[in-house]
């Protein structure tokens, strides 16, 4: 209320301020002219150019407390996912205020669970999980529990402790931030290995459901090309998932640096396009997965001796599927989709669509379909017109070019599928 006080004082001042030169300006306009007589034109010249300068610098001034205004009021509306980069590395990673300490204290001592998976199974729909060596802990204390579900099925014992007894994250750098989301690396205080650590603030917007599928198809997940599960801790307000770290960044920040110095060789290209598609085929033919996201962002680079391993990574859309049900829900990000995600009756052919876009994409530095607008964009895939012109197209072979129209055929029918890609002969050769 205050504000808006102060605010209205400060308008009406501005305008008080406004007729005051008015009323100079045109006393000055009547006087001046007694003392110049052959400059009345001038003069009125003069008094216009004033009272326009006046009246912009007021309205530059209004604007200015105008925004003043609405950045306090978002300040004071804000959410801890709406903050700074450094406000989200406190929100997501440092421990609970001190207000809280002491209304914690006046409950009872909160039970910690561990949870043990040694179950390996074949069907992801029972909730059952896969990854012996991964451990859950959960706190019990109030609050919605996001791996309720998943603890359920299991033995679990009494275990003590938060995430700063396991794991020391406080010099790590940020490897990325998102929406709700921020991932520091960290070390593992008992055997020091380094790893990546996604850290979720749980509210009132949290997905339960979400979180819970992607816990659950992380846990799957038991291949070299796919991001590996190594812990998941929940506490009161907050979620922590930590996975093996990839240091080499994502690709779309290395298609970006290779094509700014020149561009990725096609030699490069069909290595990391195989590792790709065998983790694709992973999904696809022992998992039953389909990922549905499947773009630069959400793969990784792990270096090793023989150059970069592929890692697949964020399994928030991705679904189980059957070979005779279609999926009907429109996920993924827009320049990746297939067309008939867009038409909403689709199977898990749509990665392969999605990986044709991201080899073009490594190898052109630029995304086949695009358009002034959105719906220019869905008319340009639907249609699957790939245009194999430039300079950069001259030094791909043909095998090169009937690769990619093979994953970016429109009719799915057409399209190769992850093991038919793998035994193409631009992969072979």
């Amino acid at each position: 209320m205050e504000d808006a006080e102060i605010f209205f004082a400060r308008i009406i001042l501005l305008c008080l301020m406004n007729l005051g030169l008015l009323l100079f300006l045109a006393n000055f306009q009547t006087i001046l002219p007694l003392l110049i007589i052959f400059r009345k034109d001038a003069t009125r010249t003069l008094c216009t150019i004033c009272n326009m300068g006046f009246l912009y610098l007021t309205f530059f001034i209004v604007k200015r407390i105008l925004h003043d205004v609405e950045i306090k009021e978002r300040e004071d509306q804000r959410t801890p996912l709406e903050s700074s980069i450094d406000g989200l590395i406190v929100d997501y990673f440092a421990p609970p205020s001190p207000a809280k300490k002491v209304q914690a204290k006046a409950k009872p001592k909160p039970r910690t669970e561990r949870l043990y998976s040694c179950i390996r199974s074949t069907s992801l729909k029972q909730g059952q999980l896969t990854s012996p060596s991964v451990t859950h802990r959960r706190n019990t204390s109030s609050g919605t529990s996001i791996l309720q579900d998943v603890i359920a099925c299991y033995q679990v014992t009494e275990f003590m402790g938060s995430i700063e007894q396991s794991y020391d994250y406080s010099h790590g750098w940020i490897l990325g931030t998102g929406q709700r989301s921020v991932v520091k690396c960290c070390n593992c205080k008992k055997t020091n290995n380094q790893f990546a650590v996604k850290a979720l603030i749980k509210d009132k917007e949290t997905d339960v459901a979400a979180l819970q599928k992607e816990i659950l198809m992380l846990k799957k997940l038991n291949h070299p090309n796919t991001l590996m599960l190594q812990d998941v801790i929940e506490e009161e307000d907050r979620l922590f998932l930590v996975t093996e770290v990839c240091v080499g960044g994502d690709l779309f920040a290395y298609i970006k640096q290779q094509h700014s110095k020149g561009k990725v060789s096609e030699r490069e290209a069909t290595d990391l396009v195989r590792q790709i598609l065998v983790g694709v085929e992973y999904l696809h033919n022992t998992l039953h997965i389909a990922h549905r996201d499947l773009k630069p962002e959400n793969i990784l680079l792990k270096p090793d001796s023989k150059g970069h391993a592929i890692k697949i990574a964020d399994f928030g859309d991705a679904s189980i599927f059957t070979e005779k049900i279609l999926m009907t829900e429109c996920v993924g990000t827009l320049l990746y989709c297939a067309p008939e995600v867009l038409n909403k009756r689709y199977n898990q052919l749509c990665d392969i669509w999605s990986l044709g876009v991201v080899t073009y994409a490594l190898l052109s530095g630029k995304a086949p379909f695009g358009g002034k607008t959105d719906k220019d964009v869905q008319q340009a895939i639907k249609k699957g017109q790939v245009a194999f012109s430039g300079p950069t197209w001259r030094c791909v072979s043909k095998n090169g070019k009937e690769f990619l129209w093979a994953l970016l055929a429109v009719n799915v029918k057409k399209r190769l599928n992850a093991s038919q890609a793998l035994a193409h002969i631009w992969l072979s050769s």
